[in-house]
């Protein structure tokens, strides 16, 4: 038996599908493999009874006449895949230094991605009582959502499609501040609050139910989860892989525009805002431009007209896309200037 971090495994595919429990059940039927320089794992033929992942070192794989040759290092920043990746292989594989190999039983894995699959179908199919009596799905629910419910049908039904049920309890902890950001979360049932922690103190800065999407900024923004989150009772969420996200939701969500084109839109009845947080205005602001720090905004404070459209403007080139995001979600015409503040011409500025 092995004992590798969770966060681990969920680099692994198809591993980065099971929530905690399972691959907790999983661990007992891992082990690792030290492949010399020169062995083989597999060879041609043959039909392993584990699926091997490449931790540390190099393979080679070699089709059966030799006139193929194919290298195998560890995966950086993305899904490792299993190895032999057809069965029975079509190629030799042997380590060209030596290497650190994990090995999962198969027939086990596949038990757990079946009951797994069983029960996010059920769960799917279950229907939810709302507080006017109301019965909705889960992906009536996910289509009803701010934002998801502007896309096309076959957008949203892509989307859900990449979404994974999961059920949570009261106290449970959704997201930690500072982690990095991995999954997008969309609640269906149940309450959860969100916390943001500095200098030992906890201040809680908003709340959600049902329909609500949580993730949404540190996926965008690329950088760690900026709060904690936590469920107050028991619930449900729709869970979405992060790189899922960014195909399926980000590019309907976050419009980029660049200056001409963003001059243009103004020009025609449009507005600038400026996010900056005053300590970043360093006495440049821009003409006739709203001014409204990012976190006004992120709080669902912003009151503008639905009817225009409008060009956010960060200092940091972070936070204009998920302000743009936040109010294409709740309906109106947004879009974060590429370059932020240092793509205008100084004839867009004025003295503060």
């Amino acid at each position: 038996m092995v004992e590798l971090e969770l966060s681990r495994l969920k680099t692994i595919y198809p591993l980065n599908r099971l929530d905690n429990s399972d691959l907790t059940k999983l661990q007992a039927h891992i082990r690792l493999l030290t492949l010399h320089q020169g062995r083989d794992l597999f060879v041609v033929g043959e039909d392993p009874s584990e699926r091997y992942y490449l931790l540390d070192g190099a393979l080679q794989l070699v089709d059966a006449d030799e006139s193929s040759f194919e290298s195998v290092t560890p995966v950086d920043g993305g899904e490792s895949l299993p190895l032999p990746f057809i069965a029975p292989s079509m190629q030799r594989c042997f380590a060209l230094e030596d290497s650190q190999i994990l090995c999962i039983n198969r027939l086990r894995l596949d038990e757990i991605m079946a009951a797994s699959r069983s029960l996010e179908n059920q769960m799917r199919t279950m229907r939810i009582k709302r507080p006017d009596n109301k019965d909705q799905t889960f992906e009536e629910v996910f289509n009803a959502a701010p934002g998801v419910c502007n896309l096309s049908a076959a957008a949203r039904d892509t989307a859900y499609q990449c979404t994974t049920p999961m059920a949570l309890e009261a106290g449970d902890i959704l997201i930690e501040q500072g982690d990095p950001a991995d999954y997008w979360y969309m609640l269906v049932e149940g309450k959860c609050e969100v916390w943001f922690q500095r200098d030992g103190n906890s201040v809680k800065i908003n709340e959600y139910g049902p329909g609500g999407s949580i993730g949404d900024d540190a996926l965008i923004s690329n950088l760690p989860r900026n709060a904690s989150v936590h469920m107050t009772e028991p619930g449900t969420v729709l869970r979405m892989d992060g790189d899922d996200f960014r195909r399926t939701l980000k590019p309907y969500l976050v419009r980029s525009i660049d200056y001409v084109e963003a001059r243009h839109k103004v020009h025609k009845g449009g507005n600038w805002i400026d996010v900056r947080m005053p300590r970043e205005v360093h006495g440049r602001r821009i003409k006739g431009a709203l001014n409204i720090p990012h976190p006004i905004i992120r709080a669902k404070l912003f009151s503008g007209s639905s009817e225009k459209t409008y060009v956010v403007v960060c200092a940091t080139l972070r936070d204009s896309p998920v302000i743009a995001y936040t109010l294409r979600k709740y309906g109106f015409d947004a879009y974060f200037l590429v370059g932020g503040f240092d793509a205008l011409p100084a004839s867009a500025l004025i003295d503060a």
